[in-house]
């Protein structure tokens, strides 16, 4: 018998905007007799800044080698990140910290992300 994954929707906590942090719940993972492991393909964490459009792959396994996945997939939306949070002042000094350390997510989404949105 296949484990069992709860809650492994799309887009729960949403919608997100770039400079949101990741509002989700981790799935539940049962199993009729013991789950033997659960792996994600990514390294987000629900305090992570997000940037881009996140894909969450799920797999679990118990001890007969049975196992399932789900796929989560989070999109961020560029298009109010003028009004939202560019007068934000806490997201500014995350801005300019982040400037300072040499990585620009935000002008990154701006160029890439929502180019359509500027033109």
């Amino acid at each position: 018998m296949l484990p069992t994954i709860s809650g492994c929707g799309s887009e729960t906590g949403g919608p997100y905007f770039a400079m949101d942090q990741l509002k989700i719940i981790d799935p539940t993972f049962d199993d009729n007799f013991a789950v033997r492991y659960v792996r994600k393909n990514n390294t987000i964490d629900r305090k992570d800044v997000l940037t881009e459009d996140v894909t969450i792959t799920y797999t679990v396994e118990d001890f007969a080698g049975n196992t399932n996945t789900c796929t989560r997939h989070f999109t961020v939306h560029c298009e109010y990140i003028v009004l939202t949070y560019y007068l934000n002042e806490e997201t500014l000094k995350l801005v300019k910290k982040m400037l300072k350390s040499g990585t620009n997510y935000l002008l990154n989404c701006l160029l890439s992300k929502c180019n359509s949105f500027w033109n």
